[in-house]
């Protein structure tokens, strides 16, 4: 059975996956892991706690915890950039990553420093107005946006394709 861990995105969490996790379990071929990082989802840490080094400690014990060997991540968005550590702290388990539009960083610079100066200011004001310095966007709005195919894409039958070999 093919193990697949999956890492969201920073402004979502494991339940983004849900429609992919249908469709791979339909075949029986799958081990599918697609935990909420430290803030997001159910796992629920006071976010002004978190960094780039909490979500890579978090999926390091995910990974020793559920004895993960021989599996493939899927790293969408900022999970790219988590996924990229595991890789380097884990490279004897891991046998493929995907990147699905996901982020990665070079020199250990900060995500922001991709985006522009704008995009910066507005997030950093957003956070600055929040209770706990964080941001949350509304999450029916990202599951449109970010996973705006069908589960019958040829694009998503493809990818399950590729999982699977």
């Amino acid at each position: 059975m093919k193990k697949v861990l999956f890492i969201h995105g920073a402004y979502h969490a494991g339940w983004c996956w849900e429609e992919i996790k249908e469709q791979l379990l339909k075949t029986a071929k799958f081990e599918l892991h697609t935990p909420d990082l430290p803030g997001h989802g159910q796992n629920q840490v006071p976010r002004q706690n978190v960094g780039l080094d909490t979500y890579v400690d978090y999926v390091s014990q995910y990974i020793q915890e559920n004895n993960l060997e021989d599996f493939t991540v899927v790293a969408h968005s900022f999970g790219g950039i988590v996924a990229s550590r595991i890789a380097e702290m884990h490279p004897e388990k891991i046998s493929g990553i995907f990147f699905v539009s996901a982020s990665i960083l070079d020199n250990d610079r900060c995500f922001f420093d991709f985006m522009p100066m704008a995009v910066q200011e507005m997030y950093k004001k957003m956070a600055e107005e929040s209770e706990d310095y964080s941001i949350e966007p509304n999450k029916e709005s990202l599951k449109v946006k970010i996973f705006n195919e069908s589960i019958n894409s040829p694009k998503l039958q493809n990818f399950i394709d590729k999982l699977g070999r």
